[in-house]
């Protein structure tokens, strides 16, 4: 199975062979009082909000968290994923309404980040190879991930909760010349 998880900046692709049904324990996300599902999508936002393709590429260990916090949270959105399928995570900015930046400041600094984050799972694609030279089929998968008949209620969602980012509004660039 293909995994991608796209953040505001960065986006990272893995091949896994198994999903994690139960919460991992993830050295650099350690609280006292445990940490939430939510906590996991803010650390993992965080991750690929700060320019982590570098860190990614070079630090073994911090890939080897950000890829086990993907098959978790994958397993919690997408448990039936198998082999030969991709999915697409969107990891991005929650849009804070006027006047609850506090509240919301608060629960992004449990993870270090300052922003709180959405995870959105485009549906599965079949078929998708990994090692394909230029990453073109996945190119293509990435782009009809979120197409059809429930992209309408993904934008429309998307739109009402997340900054429009610049990765996104490059996707819908892309969507609205292929489709």
């Amino acid at each position: 199975m293909i995994i991608r998880l796209m953040g505001e900046i960065d986006v990272h692709s893995f091949r896994a062979d198994s999903l994690l049904l139960e919460q991992p324990v993830i050295s650099n996300l350690m609280m006292p009082d445990g940490i939430s599902d939510s906590d996991m999508i803010n650390w993992v936002g965080w991750s690929l909000d700060s320019g982590a393709a570098n860190r990614l590429e070079e630090d073994e260990e911090f890939r080897g968290q950000v890829e086990t916090a993907g098959r978790y949270l994958t397993g919690l959105h997408q448990p039936g994923l198998k082999d030969e399928q991709f999915i697409m995570l969107l990891i991005l900015r929650e849009r804070w309404p006027i006047g609850s930046k506090a509240k919301f400041k608060t629960i992004a600094d449990r993870v270090g980040a300052s922003h709180t984050y959405h995870l959105m799972a485009c549906p599965i694609q079949e078929g998708v190879d990994f090692n394909d030279d230029g990453s073109d089929v996945i190119s293509r998968g990435k782009i009809t991930a979120c197409h059809g008949s429930s992209y309408e209620a993904v934008t429309k969602t998307i739109c009402e909760q997340f900054w429009f980012t610049t990765i996104f509004e490059k996707s819908l660039l892309t969507l609205a010349l292929t489709g």
